[in-house]
């Protein structure tokens, strides 16, 4: 409710104006709900005017021999929750509706300043999801909240982190880009790459140099306003 968003965006204020932090973990969802409810306002505005980026990590189901136990509102947990494919499909799930509640949804219209970057569900998917949300632009523009592109807002406000060995990133760079992709290494757990995530990226056939680099360092930079 109100209370509670209101104790999130004083913890996000101390966080980086006391703390020192670059950058705050949110979940995929507000407590069930997509991010372009009316209630979670305030919350997107204090984050744009304190222009401080957002990791966007799921909450993982613990993993039990019989019935992974939900620990929170991940999509679709209901069939998934026996499998485990609960964490990896479910995260990439939230991270798609989260996209069209930031584009269709008119939150990045609304506070342009945002910036997201997505962990821990491949990335390869991301043109599928630029493709779907234009078109729904495209056909049923009365449904969106946003006037320009869905697409165009993802490559500007978001990243999605990529697995080191994901070969089918090379047919995603070549059809969008390689700007709005960075690597992830999931440290400090298991199936955690470090220290050799970037040799994955390093060797990977298909990836051209200005690929390896926006991956492995350029778009980070741009995501945190480093330079």
């Amino acid at each position: 409710g109100t209370d509670t968003v209101v104790a999130n965006i004083v913890e996000a204020k101390r966080a980086v104006t006391e703390l020192g932090l670059k950058a705050l973990t949110i979940n995929s969802n507000w407590r069930g709900q997509n991010w372009d409810a009316l209630e979670l306002y305030p919350f997107w505005q204090a984050i744009s005017e304190l222009d401080i980026p957002l990791y966007v990590h799921g909450n993982p189901f613990q993993c039990q021999v019989n019935d992974h136990i939900p620990s929170n509102f991940t999509l679709g947990w209901e069939r998934m929750r026996r499998l485990h494919i609960s964490n990896y499909l479910g995260f990439a799930f939230e991270y798609i509706v989260a996209m069209a509640s930031l584009t269709l949804g008119g939150l990045l219209k609304e506070f342009p300043n945002l910036r997201f970057a997505f962990f821990e569900a491949g990335g390869s998917w991301l043109p599928w999801v630029m493709y779907s949300l234009d078109r729904v632009y495209t056909i049923e523009p009365q449904c969106a909240r946003c006037d320009v592109l869905p697409s165009k807002l993802i490559q500007e406000s978001c990243l999605v982190a990529v697995e080191p060995d994901e070969q089918a990133i090379v047919g995603s760079i070549h059809t969008i880009g390689s700007k709005n992709f960075i690597v992830g290494s999931d440290y400090p757990h298991p199936p955690s790459t470090f220290p050799n995530t970037a040799s994955g990226i390093e060797t990977m056939e298909g990836l051209s140099e200005e690929a390896k680099r926006d991956i492995l360092g350029d778009n980070m930079t741009r995501f945190f306003k480093l330079q």
